[in-house]
């Protein structure tokens, strides 16, 4: 015996709903879920460029060592082969402070303080490039090393080396301290992205 009419037309408004609920429902997920995925993409995004800067932060305090280096190895040898490593210094280390500068126009702080560091590093590249030049004006070594070895030359080229230190140290603890805050960011957008798609 068949269903009365009117529980056939409940039953089919009933289905009705159902589905159109069931389709909501899914169009709601999937929204949500396009969005959590962008989310979790811009945190890893954020994540990697904070490890970018902290690389390249490392690499131009790397440059300024190795033209230090290069030029101490000039200076006690008297052999020219020694320069090159400040000869590389010298020509990659405007390139890093350009790609740092680029990767942290978005914050104000780390900015004024890599014009520090800027600033900075032209002095301190022109203390050892003084040094280069005095020591080479001299043709007596031990004379050319005591006009390199000036107690004012020295003590001010080791203490714009140590301000350098301190302000990338301070850009560094900076970028830690955003890295933290945008891997947790991350992680709890792939808790709300589990829990979305779950629920």
């Amino acid at each position: 015996m068949p269903p009365p009419p009117g529980l056939r037309v409940a039953t089919t408004r009933g289905l009705t709903v159902a589905i159109g609920l069931l389709v909501v429902a899914l169009l709601v997920d999937a929204a949500a879920t396009i969005y959590n995925v962008r989310e979790i993409a811009t945190n890893v995004e954020w994540v990697s460029h904070t490890h970018e800067v902290l690389a390249k932060l490392e690499a131009a305090l790397s440059s300024l060592k190795d033209a230090e280096t290069g030029q101490r190895g000039y200076l006690l040898s008297g052999d020219p082969a020694y320069l090159d490593p400040y000869r590389d210094a010298v020509s990659r280390f405007p390139g890093q402070l350009a790609e740092l500068r680029q990767l942290i126009l978005d914050n104000p702080a780390q900015t004024a303080r890599l014009l520090r560091v800027e600033q900075l590093a032209g002095e301190r590249m022109t203390i050892l490039r003084r040094g280069i030049d005095l020591f080479e004006a001299e043709p007596d070594r031990t004379r050319a090393l005591s006009l390199v070895r000036q107690p004012g030359l020295i003590g001010e080229g080791k203490r714009v080396m140590d301000t350098i230190r301190d302000e990338v140290a301070q850009m560094q603890r900076a970028e830690r301290t955003l890295l933290e805050e945008r891997a947790a960011a991350s992680r709890a957008s792939a808790r709300t992205a589990f829990a979305t798609t779950l629920v």
